[in-house]
């Protein structure tokens, strides 16, 4: 009997060893593709990252700061302007801004000429060629300020406007030290029409066409409570506006840092898609 128990007893060892190497070999092989996994997936996320980015993205203060430039010279009642100069740039573009730029009291229409130089110079830099009379006179369009002859100063318009442009941010990266390359999504909405309007309708969001209709891309549902300002951006369009940014027109905004640490647009292009 104690031959037969040694013999179950080396049996049972032996069952025990082989098992146990056998856990330890099904376990290294698991961490082995484990590993290959991870790092295929890391790789992948570094290539990933590298095709869609060319430079690394700013940092949090520094988006802030580029989105608050961006609002104070993308005024939401004209299309985003294509140059490769500053001076090339469409006057009415470079001076619709102006209006919300200035600051002054609450309908008071009327701006100076010193008030105007000083805030071009700020947004669009030195280099900028002012001839405020003339770029002003022969830009035909109501966002632009006029001189007036009896007061000697330029008046804005007060007409409120249907139909405006606004943007999304979608990439900001940092060129070097003092250049940025800003992607923007450019969409359209009604600004009247909508719940607050019309409780039963739906505001329109899309591509505004050269003939100044609107290609719609997306509706916004009258019952979401949506507050629409054409000089407010809403989250809930941002959102469903770069989600859908494939139907919608792209920008590519060049922003430098001038001596005096203030940002100055550069150039802006168009993405052909």
């Amino acid at each position: 009997m104690k031959k037969y128990g040694l013999i179950i007893c080396v049996l049972l060892l032996c069952i025990i060893a082989i098992t146990t190497v056998n856990a330890w070999y099904i376990y290294n092989e698991f961490n082995i593709e484990k590993e290959i996994k991870d790092k295929i997936e890391q790789e992948n996320i570094i290539t990933n990252d590298e095709e869609e980015n060319e430079y690394p993205l700013a940092s949090g203060d520094e988006t802030d700061e580029i989105k608050t430039y961006l609002n104070s010279i993308l005024d939401q009642c004209q299309k985003i302007a294509e140059f490769d100069d500053i001076n090339e740039a469409d006057k009415t573009w470079l001076y619709a801004p102006l209006n919300r730029y200035i600051v002054r009291d609450e309908g008071d229409y009327y701006v100076t000429e010193e008030e105007i130089k000083k805030a071009l110079i700020e947004l669009y830099g030195n280099d900028l060629k002012i001839d405020i009379r003339k770029d002003t006179d022969n830009a035909d369009d109501f966002v632009v300020p006029k001189f007036d002859e009896e007061t000697g100063e330029y008046m804005f318009s007060a007409t409120g406007i249907e139909v405006y442009d606004q943007y999304a941010v979608d990439t900001i990266e940092k060129i070097d030290d003092l250049t940025y390359r800003v992607t923007v999504v450019e969409y359209t909405v009604n600004l009247f029409g909508g719940p607050d309007e019309n409780p039963t309708s739906k505001t329109i969001v899309g591509v505004r066409q050269d003939d100044g209709s609107i290609k719609e891309v997306f509706e916004v549902n009258p019952n979401e409570n949506i507050e629409l300002k054409y000089y407010v951006q809403n989250d809930e369009i941002i959102e469903d506006v770069l989600e859908n940014k494939d139907n919608f027109n792209s920008y590519s905004i060049t922003i430098e840092r001038n001596e005096n640490g203030l940002l100055n647009v550069k150039s802006i292009m168009k993405i052909e898609k």
